[in-house]
């Protein structure tokens, strides 16, 4: 199933989507560095992440 994440940034309305987890958190790293340079993706981070990923139904 899809899976979708609105960025957990206040103030941010990015989102992202992937056909996994594994996919979105890979395009999250790329999200972080571009748009986010001064947030650091450790452990805590990634499991607040995770914790947001939803999965997205047909649309």
């Amino acid at each position: 199933m899809p899976k979708r994440l609105q960025c957990i940034i206040p103030g941010c309305d990015a989102t992202i989507d992937g056909l996994t987890e594994e996919q979105v958190l890979a395009q999250v790293e790329t999200h972080i560095t571009r748009d986010h340079p001064d947030l650091e993706l450790d452990a805590q981070a990634t499991d607040s992440i995770r914790a947001n990923i939803e999965d997205v139904g047909d649309e």
